[in-house]
């Protein structure tokens, strides 16, 4: 298995440093560079010794995936873009997790919301298409927005979407506060593309792993080797420690995953 970090593209260095195998680049980050930065990002990334696999943090505030101020052109316009970008550093992988283009009024119409989610990945997925990517929808836990919050829904949107670049990516993060076990993922598994997963501190915040995690994290493993799964893990934790604890990160993470 390969074992990656979430991080803005700035941080290359210190993921590499870090001793990572690849790295997820933040989508909102990458779509707010300047075009000189970007760039010197490329030439970074062409010449260092880590691929960047992923898009994580797809978006910021813009473009709303659902509720008041869904736009299907600005839908298109954001692809385009961050996606051209994404294919530049040789990105494969979309993510869209990305809680505040999600949040809904809590008198929003659920069916409406639905369609509205289902046309932006459409949207985001006929874009990608046309450089070999594929799109992934998060489901996120109830604490960070209310749209597609349980792996059933993003479960049911991508099949009912049924298109070949349109998949899951799995955060144990975000499972965690809505399921009562985190190791039966058989029924999603062939959807799924890519995870995630990070510590989980106070107020559903997310530290870098520690030792404590280690006996989830072997857990974790030994439930996805058994199910069959193989690809790749990235650690999406707070970045403000990714210099000091980064590398003892991914160290707990390899240790775990040998040991499962």
């Amino acid at each position: 298995m390969k074992f990656g970090c979430c991080a803005p593209i700035g941080l290359y260095d210190k993921v590499v440093q870090a001793g990572y195998d690849y790295m997820d680049v933040n989508g909102a980050d990458l779509y707010a560079l300047s075009d000189g930065e970007y760039e010197e990002m490329v030439k970074k990334v062409t010449d260092g010794p880590i691929p960047c696999l992923a898009l994580s943090g797809y978006a910021k505030d813009e473009p709303k995936m659902a509720g008041d101020g869904f736009d299907p052109d600005e839908v298109r316009k954001y692809a385009k873009k961050v996606l051209l970008r994404a294919a530049g550093l040789g990105v494969k992988l979309i993510g869209i997790g990305s809680p505040a283009i999600r949040r809904l009024p809590e008198d929003y119409d659920r069916k409406k919301a639905w369609e509205q989610g289902k046309q932006f990945l459409e949207i985001t997925a006929d874009v990608a298409e046309s450089y070999g990517m594929i799109v992934m929808l998060e489901s996120l836990h109830k604490y960070l927005c209310n749209f597609c919050n349980t792996l059933d829904e993003a479960y049911d949107m991508v099949r009912e979407i049924n298109r070949p670049n349109v998949k899951l990516v799995i955060d144990y993060y975000n499972i965690k506060p809505m399921t009562d076990d985190i190791y039966d993922l058989r029924k999603y598994l062939p959807e799924t593309v890519h995870l995630h997963t990070s510590g989980m501190g106070e107020n559903y915040s997310r530290p870098q792993l520690k030792e404590k995690d280690y006996d989830e994290l072997k857990a974790i493993f030994r439930s996805l080797r058994d199910m069959g799964y193989d690809g790749a893990m990235s650690n999406e934790s707070d970045n403000s420690k990714l210099e000091t604890e980064g590398a003892r990160a991914v160290e707990i993470m390899r240790r775990a995953y040998k040991d499962a």
